[in-house]
């Protein structure tokens, strides 16, 4: 990356790494602080040699922190391409004909005679275990060998060609005693092992009849079904009972429930009808109230208004004759009814 001056609106030169250049500008990422990152435009940037009365910075705290860390910036880079270009390439390092770090090689063995016709399988076992743990063991030599080779990398590349004679010789050695270790074993070991194993062959051929029998004596298949069965039984009657009784407590919880509904929805009810009751109670008294003053009120006035009219002294009539000071009559026949009946007696006006 390119280490340049770089210039935000509002802020001084200040040393920069260039992180990306596009047509927008220079991604840039300032040194010092936060490390902060900003797209400067190509106008406001200048190159890391210009000086500092160039770009007429001030020398501040944080200014000479970002220099210090330019300057180690710098140093780094310095490191890293002596060190580069000073290293010595794996070529030159190994002169001669270069090492190989595979596995020595190893001698191929002569093919062994064939085994005799009375040799066991389990002699033949044998054997071939004995040779893989004589392979097992070449393997585990050659790679220590392997080690240690790769541990002495620095050492002149002479040496190679003995060290891998060396090799070659132990490993023929090793062939030969796994050879010599095989053939040296007796034809009556052989044929006394092959005996055994047949009468063990034979002894387990005798014994798998009654191994085949013993299963079928044993009637577990049907025991696990009847107590399956059983468990099954057991456990579908006690879920009909469960059932049975949930669905009754439900039943008697709904009634309850449609019950207690039911006694608010009556108690609403009479409620509403005795509140209307009341109201209707109301209303009539008030009706009646008023209807017995209109009443009294117009009998008052009748009673006054009788009151002041003359009646006739005969037949109650209204009265339009006078005859004496308490005396009026209606017509002239009332007046002679009355008059020859009584009133001719007491009659003042005569008097």
């Amino acid at each position: 990356h390119d280490l340049v001056f770089a210039k935000q609106k509002g802020f001084p030169y200040w040393p920069a790494k260039v992180i990306r250049v596009d047509d927008q500008g220079y991604d840039v990422r300032f040194f010092g602080g936060y490390h902060q990152r900003a797209l400067v435009e190509k106008g406001s940037i200048k190159p890391i040699t210009t000086s500092l009365k160039v770009i007429a910075a001030k020398r501040t705290t944080a200014l000479n922190k970002a220099l210090d860390e330019l300057r180690r910036h710098q140093q780094l880079l310095e490191q890293q391409r002596r060190g580069s270009s000073g290293r010595p390439s794996e070529g030159t390092m190994q002169t001669g004909v270069p090492r190989k770090r595979g596995r020595p090689p190893r001698v191929v063995q002569p093919p062994l005679p064939p085994p005799a016709t009375t040799r066991s399988t389990s002699g033949d076992e044998e054997e071939e275990k004995d040779e893989d743990d004589d392979d097992n063991e070449e393997e585990d030599k050659s790679d220590s060998e392997e080690q240690e080779e790769s541990s002495e990398e620095e050492a002149p590349s002479s040496s190679l060609p003995t060290k891998r004679l060396r090799l070659k010789e132990e490993s023929s050695s090793e062939d030969h005693n796994v050879v010599s270790s095989s053939c040296q074993e007796s034809p009556s070991s052989r044929v006394s092992t092959s005996t055994q194993t047949h009468r063990k062959m034979l002894a387990g051929m005798n014994k798998t009849p009654n191994l085949e029998e013993a299963p079928a004596k044993c009637d577990c298949d049907t025991k696990y079904r009847q107590a399956f069965r059983e468990h099954r039984e057991k456990l579908e009657a006690k879920y009909r009972e469960e059932k049975e009784h949930l669905i009754q407590q439900i039943r008697e919880e709904v009634q309850k429930q449609c019950e207690a509904e039911k006694l608010k929805e009556v108690s609403a009810v009479l409620e509403r009808m005795r509140t209307d009751l009341e109201q209707h109670k109301a209303r009539d008294k008030e009706a009646r109230e008023q209807e017995i003053a209109k009443l009294q009120e117009r009998h008052r006035q009748e009673i006054s208004e009788t009151k002041k009219k003359q009646w006739c002294y005969n037949c109650e009539a209204e009265a339009i004759y006078h005859c004496c000071w308490n005396t009026l009559y209606c017509s002239v026949e009332c007046q002679q009814v009355h008059w020859h009946k009584e009133h001719k007696r007491s009659c003042r006006r005569k008097q």
